[in-house]
């Protein structure tokens, strides 16, 4: 019949067992736990299949003789093997540390277990997980089967260095949990000076291209950063910037709606690929070089009088003359009279000629606002080419030629 104390128990033997070796329950008898499986305690002495077994419990006071698979160091952490053996190779979980070294498969070590293994709860003052140029690690599950596990492994540093994990001074306790990033490689940021939670929380939500409320700023794949509200805005190579002094509503006079070359009302006048500013339209001309710019005082209808274009008509019906325009061609379809009222101030001084261009029958002007020639009631233009040449006064036109005209 089985038995159990504190530290010993005496359960059937579900097979031979050897003595110093590690056993686990099945159907209620004691068999060999075999690598990387859990335990229930050691074996003290040998004992046949069916046989009373006394073990010795993994809370039990002292060290423990167990049986190696294998060399290993003194110091070394040891895991579970084959038929109840113990052995450096990571198999599962860590079940205690060897202080005595053992030469080949068979040796007798012993070894301390930690208190509380029995609970689940080991307490180790210092775990190491594998040795110097064997490989480690510390695995821990969860409390759900096949649902994974954390494992904490080592790869090679450059040198015999060691990387320490710790942590700060905490007022409070505290979870760290690492969210799932969907990667299957990734990795912890640092940094040379410890991390506010405030600091590292303006990434959280932060989106590349777009601008966020209280987040770090991040350019796209295109190094845009999307809107920017900023308070000042300095241009300019890294230590060589220039403040930018003009005002939003300044520079928004460069926001154009149609092509350059094309002047708009309130926005800046920028020349197009032949320098060409399209209309413009000012208050004053100044004309020269810089600094040496002589004033415009014609106005602009004076300025006119330089279109050669605008200084023409064609007179095609009887009707009155333009007494502002230097040249009038009669192109009447037929005989008729035409008048002329005296001339305006812009025409003081300007030559106005009155041609016939097409014949299609006698044309005649009354003088009463002309002075000169050879007669002064009224002018005849009978043919092709036929002319009269008058110039502005200050009342009248003054006739200064008769082309061919008859006046009577």
């Amino acid at each position: 019949m089985n038995s159990y104390s504190t530290e010993f128990a005496n359960i059937e033997a579900g097979e031979a067992l050897a003595k110093y070796r590690r056993v686990k329950l099945s159907a209620g008898t004691a068999i060999y736990a075999d690598a990387g499986e859990d335990f229930i305690g050691i074996t003290m002495a040998a004992v046949v299949s069916g046989g009373i077994a006394k073990i010795k419990l993994p809370n039990d006071s002292g060290t423990f003789l167990v049986t190696a698979a294998g060399a290993f160091a003194v110091d070394a952490i040891l895991y579970g093997a084959v038929d109840g053996k113990v052995a450096s190779a990571v198999s599962g979980d860590q079940i205690g540390q060897s202080i005595e070294l053992a030469s080949a498969d068979g040796d007798l070590v012993e070894m301390v277990i930690p208190k509380q293994l029995d609970q689940g709860s080991p307490s180790f003052i210092n775990v190491n997980a594998g040795a110097s140029g064997t490989a480690g690690s510390v695995n821990v599950y969860p409390s759900t089967a096949s649902k994974g596990k954390i494992s904490f492994v080592a790869a090679d540093n450059a040198g015999d260095t060691t990387t320490t994990f710790t942590n700060a001074s905490h007022g409070q306790a505290t979870v760290i949990t690492f969210p799932d990033s969907g990667l299957a490689t990734s990795y912890v940021p640092q940094s040379t000076d410890a991390l506010t939670v405030a600091e590292i929380d303006v990434l959280d939500t932060a989106i590349a291209g777009t601008q966020v409320a209280s987040k770090v700023v991040i350019a796209d794949a295109n190094v845009n950063t999307g809107v920017s509200k900023v308070t000042e805005l300095h241009i300019g190579a890294t230590g060589s910037e220039v403040q930018v002094t003009a005002t939003p509503a300044e520079l928004n006079y460069l926001d154009l709606t149609g092509a350059v070359g094309t002047q708009e009302a309130s926005k800046a006048v920028v020349a197009d690929a032949n320098v060409n500013t399209g209309v413009s339209k000012v208050t004053e001309l100044h004309i020269g070089a810089t600094g040496a710019e002589t004033q415009v005082t014609s106005t602009g209808a004076e300025l006119n009088y330089l279109d050669i274009s605008a200084q023409s008509e064609t007179v095609t019906t009887a009707s009155a003359l333009s007494p502002s325009i230097f040249y009038s061609d009669l192109s009447l379809s037929g005989a008729g009279a035409v008048t002329l009222a005296a001339p305006n101030a812009a025409m003081l001084g300007r030559t106005k000629v009155i041609e016939m261009v097409a014949d299609n029958g006698d044309v005649t002007l009354n003088l009463g606002n002309c002075v000169g020639g050879s007669a002064t009631s009224s002018c005849k233009w009978e043919n092709v080419g036929e002319a009269l040449i008058l110039v502005g006064g200050v009342a009248k036109w003054i006739v200064v030629g008769e082309g061919g005209v008859t006046l009577s």
